[in-house]
């Protein structure tokens, strides 16, 4: 009686300090969703919406596959948001937020409900806020990959369809008679995604291949004929994808300014060290909300779970404790891949959001498996849960010492979203007065044309002056 009174206990306080720490992390975590409201139109986004506006869907789309980019995908997702208007550009941020941390919670809770980890829900909650926080506080570069549309589309919003696919191919049955109908629905939702960027698309492929070959060294492949399958439609998709890519028009002209890899050991090279410098750099230069992350992964899986489940045997455990930073490693090598071929560099930070992502969620699950392997080795008592819970209460206070600098980038944002419409005003009173060429005051995303002499050449007042229908803009700084 006293025994199973400790354990009500226990499982009583689990639950108000994942209740506490969910609203921790919900806190900073919705200030970064609306952040997005600040957002406005920069750079390649008036190239996009311009051609978009001028040409039409079907018309701009080949306009775009034809000079601009081969990312035809990523054409549509801009498309369609301009459907919605001019504002449309605000709600993408804050729902892909919203969406990353939805697709995260539902992976969590689908794993747990499987292996028996746990049933509350609040748990899976409290989870999909911690990585979501972490995904976007250790960004290499928040401003680009999330707070700009034409790159959220190419490295943030695509990974919560990863992992809803990875999820969909584990809920198949062996047996299906709707299979191949399934399979060409996986196949062309891999082909759109892949289509977003090459660096995604190495990672798609990447998945999809480590996970065929986990089915290929599995001991029960006659009962997973299904991860056969849907892996190679992936893979499939992904690769068609890519050729398309390749033979696009626009990649042509992107390429032909810069040097190409001139060997696939070249690639192999500059890609293995563009991943162990991003895994080294990255930890050491954030050692303590790494250290933060991987303590609550461990001490999650330490108190939340009564006993140690029949599905995480030692020996799956020990193989998991093993796996992840490989899988981590070759998932950042494909995302470097493209860029160390295409331009033999490192790959920018915007792209860098990827591999930032597969290295928190790694680092969380490497946590989460040694607490789980802790709890299948030493009997955990009452008290030292008690401990462990105090500890993770202790560690979720963290994510509101960031309140502060999210407010002052919270600031940034707003003023720069009032000069972004305060020169949007000047431009639209100049086309009511019926003026063609105009002269308006230069934003940040302009700081380059001071030293231009051809100021109405500058790229981004060309896209300026095509999304406003005008002959030319010429921004000035005053």
């Amino acid at each position: 009686m006293v025994e199973a009174e400790k354990k009500n206990n226990t499982g009583m306080w689990l639950q108000i300090v994942a209740i506490a720490g969910s609203l921790f992390f919900f806190l900073p975590n919705l200030l970064y969703i609306l952040m997005g409201w600040f957002v406005r139109h920069r750079a390649d986004d008036f190239c996009f919406s311009g051609t978009f506006r001028e040409f039409g869907f079907v018309g701009g789309l080949a306009e775009f596959y034809a000079t601009i980019s081969n990312r035809f995908s990523a054409f549509m997702l801009w498309a369609f948001s301009d459907l919605f208007g001019e504002k449309a550009i605000r709600f993408i941020p804050m729902l892909a937020i919203i969406f990353m941390g939805i697709a995260i919670y539902i992976v969590i809770h689908a794993i747990a409900e499987k292996t028996n980890l746990w049933s509350s829900q609040i748990l899976s909650v409290y989870s999909a806020l911690i990585l979501t926080f972490f995904f976007l506080y250790l960004s290499p570069s928040i401003h680009q990959s999330v707070y700009w549309r034409a790159a959220v589309v190419h490295y943030f919003l695509p990974i919560p369809v990863l992992l809803l696919m990875l999820l969909f191919v584990t809920r198949q049955k062996s047996a299906d008679k709707r299979r191949s109908l399934k399979l060409l629905i996986f196949f062309l939702i891999a082909l759109f995604m892949a289509g977003l960027s090459e660096s995604y698309a190495a990672l798609q492929g990447g998945a999809f291949s480590i996970l065929l070959i986990a089915y290929l060294f599995h001991s029960s492949r006659s009962q997973m004929d299904h991860y056969f399958y849907y892996s190679v439609a992936a893979i499939l998709g992904t690769l068609a994808a890519l050729l398309i890519m390749i033979v696009s028009p626009g990649n042509a002209l992107k390429i032909a300014t810069v040097a190409q890899a001139s060997s696939v050991g070249a690639v192999i090279s500059i890609s293995l060290n563009s991943a162990l410098s991003f895994i080294f750099y990255t930890i050491r230069g954030q050692w303590l909300p790494f250290l933060v992350l991987f303590s609550l992964g461990f001490l999650l899986s330490y108190i939340s779970v009564q006993n140690s489940p029949q599905f995480f045997t030692r020996i799956r455990l020990f193989r998991a404790i093993a796996f992840i930073p490989i899988g981590v490693f070759l998932l950042i090598f494909c995302i470097s891949a493209p860029t160390a071929y295409g331009m033999m560099a490192y790959p920018e930070k915007r792209v860098l959001m990827l591999a930032l992502i597969v290295l928190v969620m790694g680092i969380f699950a490497e946590g989460f498996s040694l607490g789980l392997l802790g709890l299948s080795i030493f009997r955990p008592t009452s008290t030292s849960r008690m401990v462990a819970i105090a500890l993770v209460l202790t560690l979720s206070i963290y994510p509101l010492f960031s309140l502060q600098p999210l407010s002052v980038m919270r600031d940034f944002y707003r003023s720069r979203a009032s000069l972004w419409d305060q020169q949007q005003e000047e431009i639209l009173m100049q086309i009511a007065s019926g003026e063609n060429n105009l002269v308006v005051t230069a934003l940040d995303a302009y700081a380059e044309i001071a030293e231009m002499r051809d100021y109405s050449g500058f790229w981004v007042n060309l896209c300026t002056a095509q999304y406003y229908n005008v002959e030319t803009i010429i921004a000035i700084e005053r």
